[in-house]
């Protein structure tokens, strides 16, 4: 070893190190179980984040039918919307002119700034009516009831009350690109608009 400087010499013996230690015909075996935790997302259930919901393809049929659906599948995305603090199933549905869905959409951009949401909330009992035309758009009117609206932070801590009421959705429809959109929306509570 004359020749060989003191710095080959442990550079030598790592590399016989390495080409010993660890062959790639030898599996490595990696309990997934440790890294559970990592990926549970502080030990909620999957039902508290729901899959978002999918345009059907009802909302392309021209008739009523199909206007029907498309104000059903925008109740949807606004349940999942006020859930999970997410307006992207909803920009599927509605018209740019649409200024309430802007707001809503606003309204669910600040929920995720402020890492709050309302995981149980629902609107139930819908029914569906006075569905007529005025020109090119067409009107519905959705009565539901929205329950479990409260807004809470990730925690679990409470943010805003918001009680359980009766609301009044009325539509307005229109056609783009054979399928029904959402360009406008008046949203009240039955009361209100008993009052009106």
């Amino acid at each position: 070893m004359g020749n060989v400087n003191r710095k080959t010499v442990p550079m030598l013996l790592a590399v016989s190190l390495l080409g010993v230690g660890c062959s790639p015909s030898e599996p490595q075996i990696i309990d997934e179980s440790k890294y559970e935790d990592l990926y549970d997302a502080e030990g909620l259930d999957d039902e508290d984040f729901p899959d978002p919901p999918e345009l059907p393809d009802a909302v392309k049929d021209e008739s009523e039918d199909g206007a029907v659906a498309a104000a059903e599948y925008f109740l949807d995305a606004y349940e999942y919307g006020f859930r999970v603090a997410d307006g992207a199933p909803m920009e599927e549905i509605i018209n740019e002119e649409c200024g309430t869905c802007a707001n809503l959409l606003e309204q669910f951009s600040d929920q995720t700034t402020k890492d709050i949401s309302a995981p149980k909330a629902a609107f139930t009992d819908r029914s569906h009516s006075d569905f007529r035309s005025s020109g090119e758009a067409f009107y519905l009117v959705v009565e539901t009831f929205l329950t479990n609206a409260n807004l809470q932070f990730s925690n679990g801590e409470m943010y805003e009350e918001i009680a359980d009421n009766d609301y009044s959705f009325i539509f307005e429809l229109i056609r783009i690109e054979d399928e029904w959109r959402i360009s406008g929306i008046d949203i009240k509570t039955t009361e209100e608009r008993g009052n009106a």
